[in-house]
Formats: structure tokens, sequence, C-alpha cells
């Protein structure tokens, strides 16, 4: 792709925003084949690779095994810098991050831990029961008459009660070992307590993990560190989101709150599923506050540390973190710990992001990096979505992300001498990678490197009330009238979806944020320079004393705090009060306006006399619409396919129509420089667009269509009636089929556009025997350039996808899916549609 046009506007640099390959390194096979796989990285349009394990070790990581695989990450790293590429380091052999292969919890004080209930006993006036107390018994108590009564208790010493009220309820808390394990490359025993998860609360666990890896890396490569090798990726932690346990809790819940937690703890633990009083809450909250502080600080901290002294950066994300409902769950409280990461992260598996389905966690991470003035944000992007992961898909799961605030992409997952069938289409010998993954790769770097282009334009911010959320992932499975009330999360996620829409750019904000940020005039000034002037927050969320005095302080800045539905009671005379969630827009300042209202995001980026608008249409219906952009000078449309520009209008405010397909997203820049583009006068630039309402242009429509199948026997077509595969008898077939026709070409235009809006998925075009361009993703057209007046041939090579060989039909479904996640099949089996499905046109420009 010729980038130089658009990155010359801009002043950005695309090769920094090129994605990583996820390097799942074979050490067993022959380094010739390392070697090669990271030219190959190379060759694809990569910027570099993430480098983990895909050799297994028989028991318990051993120093041969380690030996073999540190060989081969030198060879790796070697080719890496002869070839200018970056490296990360995925920092376990395994995951969760922390287990190093069993060479941490050796020692069963860094494995991890819970609290549990070990004796729940209600008893009736003149009962008795005897208990000996566990060998890890840290509180017991006796709920009688509405009043808690602490029980001073040892371990195994024996407790006798006889109940002299109505009832009593005697509740006994214990610790003991969370069963959670590491999916290690290092195949020990089931059941080795080695292969626990760690500790993350224990700041020594930590420690022993970074001496056994982070040190060994180190020692073996230092000099690399800094230059080939980037930084660490940590991959989901975890961490007993229901009620943790280390050694020396309740010593620092005491000095962080002052008050002793083994007081009221068997009070807070048979309580907080059930109604439950007040002061519970308060508890509740105080644990976790505590807790995820500990995580953050004792784990999360300490990779930081390490990283930051040895002069590398740290990413990695948390698990479960692709919605709000869980996103403080299993690996800690997001916020807290992406504090800690140079680049904050979210993971994007399975069909989390799927065309026409509202989804917003991606902004969790870029709300850190421009809150917290970070310059990268991060997303392991493309595990487990299927064999039927095509370019336009990846392309719209990439620029759903890069409109939230993702511009760095750590692509899932390739093998040297990878097996075949490939089973990932990020694999080198994967259809999909040659000829057509170059195309992606170039077409994510530009997107992502335009998203970065001068700063944020927003200043809108939405409130996650983490406290709120914990309390309520707590509370479910408790069947109450409450439950006809909506979760905390849902309220969240509507108005972010009434903003995303609006369009209206926004971050979320969070307690600490609000905690760290300046004040300035006109509201939070945040890490990245540009100004919060609005928080918005959900009904019914809990705000603390020092964030409501906080909030008041940002109001009589210049502030304004918007409450939906009802006010908060901290901020009542502060705020202004939303009654509907679609009356938001009243309220929200945007400088862009799209009519009709339609499921169309966007991302506004201002540098020195230009601003960039990103617009994603995230449903998979065409849409025609009428954009108002305030702003004035010269704006142009972007072709982020050709990197090049066109101009839209030489006046503003700008108002248009235009077309988006579905899924499409487009790039305006609006220019008040008055710097002129060297070779761009508005004629020549505006294409002759069929879809444009209004402007439908007759094309050229090639005949004597002809198909040539697999067995190399060839089909006459209609050119107007083009049939899937399957119908032809090719159900089960991945790969490429060849369509062949002709045109009379009778312009004085030497060139022109080849439409195919119907293909399904890729295609190689030759035009009188001589290729003519690629296309992998939508719109799907292609220049064609030098055309002379008379006949010619047109060839078009078409690939679909690996589904069809895995689920084509039902026998290949049982065959092949027998080893694979069976979820996977279903996104598969909607992509099983291949071939030109529809007319073709040639339009002269």
């Amino acid at each position: 792709m010729e980038s130089t046009k658009l990155a010359e506007f801009l002043n950005i640099n695309v090769d920094e925003y090129r994605p990583l390959a996820f390097f799942g390194i074979k050490a067993h096979e022959d380094h010739e084949s390392i070697r090669e796989w990271v030219k190959w990285c190379k060759r694809q349009g990569f910027r570099g690779f993430n480098i983990i394990i895909a050799s297994d070790c028989t028991g318990r990581a051993n120093e041969r095994w380690i030996n073999m695989v540190l060989d081969a990450y030198e060879t790796a790293f070697r080719t890496a810098k002869e070839e200018g590429l970056e490296v990360w380091i995925f920092d376990d052999w395994g995951y969760p991050s922390g287990t190093a292969g069993g060479l941490v919890c050796t020692e069963n004080g860094y494995r991890a831990k819970k609290l549990v209930i070990s004796h729940n006993c209600i008893l009736k006036k003149g009962e008795q029961i005897a208990i000996t107390m566990p060998d890890n018994v840290v509180a017991a108590g006796i709920l009688k008459n509405n009043t808690f009564e602490r029980i001073k208790i040892k371990p195994k010493e024996r407790f006798e009660y006889t109940c002299d009220d109505e009832l009593a309820h005697i509740v006994v808390v214990s610790w003991d070992y969370d069963e959670h394990a590491s999916k290690s490359s290092c195949k020990s025993y089931p059941g080795d307590p080695a292969m626990s998860c760690i500790d993350l609360l224990n700041r020594d666990a930590a420690e022993k993990f970074v001496s056994v890896m982070h040190e060994r890396y180190y020692q073996r490569f230092s000099a690399y560190f800094g230059n080939v090798i980037k930084g660490f990726f940590y991959d989901e932690p975890y961490l007993r989101f229901e009620f943790p346990y280390t050694q020396g809790l309740f010593e620092e819940f005491q000095r962080k709150k002052g008050y002793d937690l083994l007081e009221v703890l068997p009070y807070l633990l048979v309580n907080v599923k059930s109604s439950h009083p007040a002061v519970i809450d308060k508890y509740t909250d105080d644990f976790f506050d505590v807790y995820t502080d500990m995580a953050a600080e004792n784990f999360y901290r300490v990779l930081s540390q390490w990283c930051k002294k040895h002069n590398v950066e740290l990413t990695g994300h948390m698990d479960l973190d692709h919605h709000l409902n869980t996103l403080n769950t299993i690996s800690g409280h997001f916020f807290k710990n992406m504090k800690h990461n140079d680049r904050p992260a979210v993971d994007v598996i399975w069909a989390q992001i799927e065309p026409g389905v509202f989804t917003d966690f991606p902004r969790y991470a870029g709300s850190v990096k421009r809150l917290l003035g970070r310059r990268r944000a991060v997303s392991e992007t493309f595990a487990g979505m299927g064999q039927g992961l095509h370019g336009d898909l990846m392309r719209y799961i990439t620029d759903h992300q890069v409109i939230r605030g993702i511009d760095d992409f750590h692509l899932m997952y390739s093998n040297n001498n990878p097996d075949s069938p490939a089973e990932s289409p990020q694999m080198p010998n994967h259809m999909l990678q040659e000829p057509f993954g170059k195309l992606i790769y170039d077409r994510i770097a530009v997107a992502s490197a335009i998203s970065a282009f001068g700063k944020f334009a927003g200043n809108t911010a939405l409130y996650v009330p983490c406290y709120d959320l914990y309390r309520a992932q707590l509370g479910i499975g408790n069947l109450t009238a409450n439950n006809a009330e909506k979760f905390i999360w849902e309220w969240v996620d509507e108005i972010a979806r009434e903003l995303t829409y609006m369009p209206c750019d926004f971050d979320y904000i969070w307690d600490e944020a609000i905690l760290s940020l300046k004040i300035t005039e006109g509201g939070f000034l945040t890490g990245s320079g540009y100004v919060i002037n609005t928080v918005i927050l959900p009904p019914n969320c809990t705000i603390k004393d020092e964030v409501a005095k906080k909030l008041k302080q940002f109001a009589r800045s210049g502030g304004r705090i918007i409450s939906v539905f009802r006010y908060n009671p901290l901020l009542e005379r502060d705020s202004i009060l939303c009654s509907e969630i679609d009356s938001l827009k009243a309220l929200v300042s945007s400088s862009v306006t799209i009519s009709p209202s339609s499921q169309i995001s966007l991302c506004t980026r201002v540098g020195k006399g230009k601003t960039v608008y990103m617009l994603l249409n995230e449903s998979t219906k065409d849409t025609d619409v009428e954009i108002c952009i305030d702003n004035t000078g010269i704006l142009y449309e972007a072709n982020l396919k050709e990197c090049s520009l066109k101009t839209v209008s030489t006046k503003g405010p700008f108002r248009f129509l235009t077309r988006f397909n579905g899924c499409e997203l487009k790039v305006f820049v609006a220019d008040k420089t008055g710097q002129a583009i060297k070779g761009l006068s508005a004629k020549a630039a505006e294409r002759v667009c069929h879809w444009i309402p209004g402007q439908e242009v007759n094309g050229i429509e090639p005949f004597n269509w002809s198909i040539q199948l697999p067995d190399k026997n060839e089909i006459s077509l209609d050119g107007k009636d083009f049939p899937d595969w399957a119908s032809l008898g090719w159900p089960e077939y991945s790969g490429p089929m060849k369509y062949t026709s002709y045109f009379d070409y009778n312009s004085d235009k030497p060139n022109a556009v080849l439409c195919m809006p119907g293909l399904h998925y890729h295609a190689i075009v030759y035009v009188d025997g001589k290729e003519a361009g690629r296309t992998a993703y939508k719109p799907y057209e292609l220049s064609l350039s030098g055309l002379e007046k008379g006949r010619h041939k047109l060839e078009i090579v078409v690939y679909n996808t690996g589904a069809n060989e895995v689920v084509g039909t039902l026998e290949a479904e049982k065959r092949k899916y027998s080893k694979r996640f069976a979820h996977m099949a279903a996104y598969d089996r909607k992509r099983l549609k291949s071939g030109l499905l529809g007319p073709v046109k040639i339009y002269p420009v």
C-alpha cells in the first residue's frame, strides 16, 4: 500500500502502528523454521511479534526444557534484529500469568487462597453444638436477636454452644487454597499444587515469579532489552473475586480502614448474597477496595517496576474484560491494575465484537490511555474466531476498536512449521495469509495511525461505579423483587450506546481517576491534555464522600454533572437531571450530527490546523445519511485502501449526503491550513461512485462469464445470477476459483474502478493476463489504470474462507470439529457464502 500522500498530509508514521503477530514458537523444531517464520512476519507487514511458547514440557519446567526454549528464543530475537522487527515476550509458559511452569508455587504460601464459610449452623432454643475449629480458621461468630457477636477461637480448638434464644446462627470462616490451576505448556500431574495460580495479593509471590521468569530472560538476552525487546505481556492473571485471602490481609485492612475486619467477617460473608442491612454494603466495599489495592500494588506494580528498571514496557490484559459486569472480577480491579500498564490492554476473543451488535469494552483501555496519558492501547485480537475469519471481518473488528482508542494490535496466532490444515487464519500456510494477509495488516496500520493523529477531541466522561458493579456481581442468583430492575451495568451500557451512536466522543471515568485528575478551568485536565467538561452519572450509583467532594470542585470550575433519571443524593445541587437516556443529545455537545439517527460511531482527533473524523457504521445494513460537521476550511475524504484524498467541500460548516455500506469506516479531514495538496484538484479527485444517493451511474458490465471449478471443469454463467459454490457442488471446498469474462471499454478515460459488491471474500484481479490488484476487505473495489479502448479479458480469482472445509456440510463438521471449540463452529456456519454473488461493474473515472 502506498501511504505517502495521506501520511504526509497528516504527518503520521504508519509503520509505527503496524500490528504484531503472536508467534507460538515451536522450540523443538529446527531453527531454520524459526528464522523463516520471522522473515515471513516481516514480509507480511508486521512490525514485530509477541513470542509465546508452543512446545510442551513433561512435568514442571526443568532446566533442559528451559534451555531449549531460550535457545529457540535467541534465534528468533537475532533474526528479528536483522529484519528490523520488535519483540514482546509473553511473560509465562501458559496462562494465567504467574505460575512459571510450576517454579513459583513450590512454596504453598505463594498459592492463591480464598475465604470460605466452613460451618454455617442455625440452632433452635435448647439445641447444642460442638465444633472442632479447622486448622485454617480465621474468624467465627454468633448472630442472634439481630446482633452479631464474635467468638474468640483458635485452630483445632473445641467450641461448644447451647442455644438459649429462640434462634442462634453460628458461622465459622476459614481459608483454603483456590482450586484454579495454570493452563501451562508444562504438563505436570493432575492436582500438582505447584501448578496452582499464584497469590496476586502476596508481593513475595510476584517477586518470585519475576525472579524465575523475567530475570532469566534478562540474564540471557540483556543486549536485546530496550531495542529489539520492547516489553513483557501478561495474560489473564487470576484472582478470586469472591473474597480472596492472603497472609497479612486483615492487618492491611485494619491499616487502611481503621477497624478489625475479623470482628464482622462471618457476619459479612453469611449476609452478602441475601437481603441485608446497609452496613453490609460498607463492609463489602471496604473489602473490595483493600484487596484490589493489594492486587494492583503487589502484583501488577511489581511487574511494572521491574520493566521500568530494565528499560522495557509492560502491557497485558485481564480476564473477562469484555463486559462491565465482569470487568472487576477474576483479575482484580481493571482500572487500578491498568494504572501500572505502560500500554493498557483488552482481549478480543471469540465473537465479542460482532457486526450489528453494540459492545464498547475496547473503550475501557482507550479511556485509561487518554485519562492517564499513556501513548498506546493494546488489544490481543482474533483468538478463537474460527476458520471463517475473513479479511473484511478482520477490518471491521479492528476498526471497531480503533474508534474506541485501541491503536496497537497483537494478533493471534501463528507457528513456525504450522500444522496443516492450519488451526488459525494467521498461520503462514493459511490461504488468507498468502496472498491477502499483508493487505489487511497494512489497512490495520493505516487506521491505527490515523486514530493517533493529534489529540482526542472529546470532552464527556461516563462514570463507572465499580463498587456497585462488584456488589451486584456478588449478589447474582439472589432472587428478590429487585430483580425487576436493571443491573447497574445495564444502565451504564445503555448510556454508552446512546452516546456512541449520538455520535459523541467520550471516555469512561472511575473513582481513582476522578481523585487523581487535576481541576482546571472548565473541568478535569486529563493526562493526554484534553479537558473533560461533562461527567454523566448512571442511575442508582453509589458515590463515595471523597469522590463527591472532588466532583463538587469540578462543578465549581465550570464542569457539568448530568444525573440520569434521578439525582445522586450527594450531588443534587451540583448536577443537571436528565429524565430520559435519549434526552442526553440535548445536553451533550458533538461537532458531528448524523440524520437520520444511525448506528454510526465517531472518533475525532484534533491536530495543527486539521481535524480528523473517523465514522464507523456498526450496522450490517447500508445506510444513507446526511452528515453535518461544525468546522471550516476544506473537507477531504480519505481512502484508506489507496491512502489518497478527495475533496468533499471547500466551505464549512459542512453538510453533505453519503452512503455508508454495512460496517464501513469513512474518514474525513477538515483542513484549515489552506495548504494545497500536491497533485490534487477537486475535479480530479471526485470518483464517480455509483452508491452516492441521487448519483447512481450505469457502469460497464462484463459478459461471457465462466467459472473454473477445482476439478478444472468450466461452467458458463449468465453474468447476472452468480451461484454460491455450494450450489455448484462444492460445499466443503475452501480455496480459489477463477471467474473469466470480457468487457468492451469505450471511454476516453484511461482509469476505471472495478466494483464487486457481492464478493465473498477475497480476490486477485487480472486484466488481459496481467495482475491489476488484490482486494481483501470492503469496499470490494480495485483501481484499473492504462485502459485503452477495445475489448479486454477480465479474470477474477476468488478465495472464500476456511469455514467451508470444516463446516460446509454436517459430515465435514463431524470430521473436522472434533478437536475444536464447538462454539467456533457456530461462527463458521455464518461465513459459508463463497464466490462472486452479485453484479460486477466497471466505472471510468
